[in-house]
């Protein structure tokens, strides 16, 4: 769910739990958690404590139902009682990130399904493709189940730097970074004999000796973050558009901090607006279908072909 800001101006001196409870109708749960989340907080930016005494000028930063009209919304390409599909786009969250007010495909799977419905994946910021979504719990429980058992087949299609002539396997273990890790390029998976073990089938579909790059087919065996585009930069084949993996520390560390100066100006003026050529580039990397059995029903999803794959549309 996206998150707003709002402006409030106390005249009387109001404890700010009670503020909260008794002025905006919050239940004391929720009072507690937004106070402990410091999503309620004064005008230089300091957070409120529970018992604080408030007035004047405070800000509050809280979940809406659904901000962004209907018409700025996904709309999902496959439905069923349990679940449904969409098609995310590049460049739109799964999930909104942090306090920011940027859309992300939660609003558009709240606004059709509730609050129940969940998303049973995630993809990157910069990939496209499927997303498959439980509209209940039960439905979340059992779909998560066939992917964590590895009884959801994804297929992937990507477009990698340089020439691939032949099919390979990677076997290459991936750590995942520590989710309270700090500094931009702390968000990098990397190939370490500490990781988990972690496969992908790459086969090439079309070589491009032009623009010399590989339209392939990438089928990851496992399930770790970023493993496509790792596995791919870890065998000299960076996916085309990446700017975290296959290139250097710095250019990584230029693109992750201009995404997050375009998180800041969405979230400000409720515009999307590119803050630097980096984050305008697009990732060659699109999930294209999934295969699974649910409830004795055999499923084969797809998604269209995104532009990049057609070579004369480069």
């Amino acid at each position: 769910m996206p998150f707003i800001r709002e402006k409030h101006f106390i005249t009387t001196p109001i404890k700010s739990a009670q503020f909260l409870v008794k002025v905006l109708g919050f239940s004391p749960k929720l009072a507690q958690k937004t106070i402990d989340k410091a999503r309620f907080r004064l005008p230089n930016n300091i957070p409120i404590h529970k018992s604080q005494l408030i007035s004047g000028e405070v800000w509050l930063t809280r979940f809406v139902d659904h901000y962004y009209p209907p018409s700025e919304l996904l709309t999902p390409f496959f439905s069923t009682k349990s679940f449904a599909a969409f098609d995310k786009p590049s460049k739109l969250l799964t999930h909104p990130k942090g306090t920011f007010t940027h859309k992300s495909l939660v609003d558009s799977i709240r606004l059709y399904y509730g609050q129940n419905a969940q998303p049973i994946h995630r993809l990157d910021y910069e990939t496209s493709g499927i997303i498959l979504v439980a509209k209940t719990k039960q439905s979340e429980k059992d779909l998560k189940h066939l992917v964590a058992t590895h009884k959801v087949q994804k297929l992937y299609l990507a477009k990698i730097q340089g020439i691939l002539h032949n099919e390979i396997l990677v076997n290459a273990p991936i750590h995942t970074p520590h989710k309270h890790a700090r500094g931009h390029l702390s968000i990098r998976s990397r190939i370490s004999d500490q990781g988990k073990d972690s496969s992908t089938l790459l086969t090439p579909i079309y070589i491009d000796t032009k623009h010399n790059c590989t339209y392939i087919h990438a089928k990851p065996i496992t399930g770790r973050t970023h493993q496509i585009r790792l596995h791919c930069a870890h065998i000299g084949h960076p996916i085309c558009g990446d700017m975290l993996y296959g290139t250097s520390d710095e250019i990584a560390d230029a693109y992750l901090g201009a995404l997050k100066e375009q998180f800041l100006l969405e979230s400000n003026t409720k515009q999307i607006k590119d803050s630097s050529n980096l984050v305008a580039q697009t990732l060659c990397l699109h999930a294209l279908s999934v295969h699974f059995s649910l409830q004795s029903i055999s499923y084969a999803l797809f998604t269209p072909m995104p532009i990049w794959w057609y070579p004369t549309a480069i």
